[in-house]
This record gives C-alpha cells, structure tokens and sequence, in this order.
C-alpha cells in the first residue's frame, strides 16, 4: 500500500483525470448560492455498498479534491491511504477494532490508570472518560 502524500497545492493537483474543472476564482458573491445550498442539503453519508470496484483514477481525483478542504491549524498536511480492494479494507478496519479492542482492555484497569495520572500521563484517563464507553458498544 502507497500513501498518497500532497506537500502543496500546485497545478498539476487541480488537473484532474474523470472531470474537467473551471480554474478562474469566482469573485465574492457572484456564484449561484442557491446550487451550493442545493449541493449542501442532499450531501449524505452512504452505507450501502456494492462489490463493484471503484477506478483508481476516480480514488485519486477524490483525494485531490479533499486536499483542498481546510484543516484545523490549516496546515494542510494529508497522508491519504487508498485501499484496493474490499478485503484490504476489512483487514483494516479489523485492525482498527483489534487496536481500540486492546486499547479499552487497557483503559479498564484503575489502578494502571491512576498511576500514570501521577506521573503526569493522564491520557489513558483522559481516552477512558471521554471514549471508553462509546467504544466499547460499539
């Protein structure tokens, strides 16, 4: 597995390989509200997928178009990991769960928490108050 990793946002990043897109900067007020209103309202989250594989060439048009979303420090420092296929992605996010499995195991253990606490590394404190819970049902 390759990261696709974008240090800056040059030219080649907003050439794009499934689509063609207008490069000039719309001045302040002079875009059509009502289709960014539109876009924004039917924006949803998709929980049903197919098998049908998705082209690389659509994966890296997606990750170009997601460099350009600002960070919290806009710092804009993305590593964006493209999975080939289904069964890579669910050997991830079996990771993923077995990672936060042992984590919360971790987490339940008082005593280990306290101690850490005092030397002044409250994190896991910290995780299992704000997260523990959540995790754990799901």
């Amino acid at each position: 597995m390759e990261a696709v990793r974008v240090r800056v946002i040059d030219e080649e990043m907003l050439q794009y390989k499934t689509f063609t897109v207008e490069k000039d900067w719309l001045p302040p007020g002079k875009f059509n509200t009502s289709l960014l209103v539109r876009l924004m309202a039917s924006r949803r989250s998709c929980r049903n997928f197919t098998d049908q594989p998705v082209e690389r060439a659509v994966l890296e048009d997606l990750v170009k178009i997601g460099i350009t979303a600002p960070s919290g420090t806009n710092s804009q420092s993305w590593t964006f990991t493209i999975l080939p296929a289904r069964k890579a992605v669910t050997a991830f996010a079996e990771s993923v769960a077995c990672f936060f499995g042992r984590l919360n195991k971790t987490a339940e253990k008082t005593l280990l928490r306290i101690l850490l606490k005092l030397m002044g590394k409250g994190e896991l404190d910290a995780y299992y108050h704000g997260y523990y819970r959540k995790v754990k049902e799901a």
